[in-house]
């Protein structure tokens, strides 16, 4: 739903907030009308997480977390779910 058009960095063109508003709630329950019927797409692991770092500091750092293998600048984790692969990422 478009309700505003940038035309430079600081300027743009905007609806009325008002018709903004109803156009935004009216485009959202649309798109929400079907989702008890949505179920998320399951992926089978097991998952390999690989890394190329910029530094082999960090590299090194990153190979702290348990489980990875590094090689170089490259440090792998391999997990069977994606939320514990995800969680490493962010260790």
């Amino acid at each position: 739903m478009v309700v505003k058009h940038a035309y430079g960095r600081h300027v743009a063109r905007s609806i009325h907030p008002k018709e903004a508003r109803a156009a935004i709630r009216s485009a959202a329950k649309d798109v929400v009308a079907g989702a008890s019927e949505l179920r998320p797409h399951a992926l089978d692991g097991p998952f390999t997480f690989e890394v190329d770092l910029r530094t082999s500091l960090a590299a090194e750092l990153a190979a702290l977390a348990p489980g990875t293998i590094r090689n170089g600048r490259t440090v792998r984790y391999e997990a069977d779910d994606v939320r514990e692969g995800f969680r490493c990422l962010l260790a």
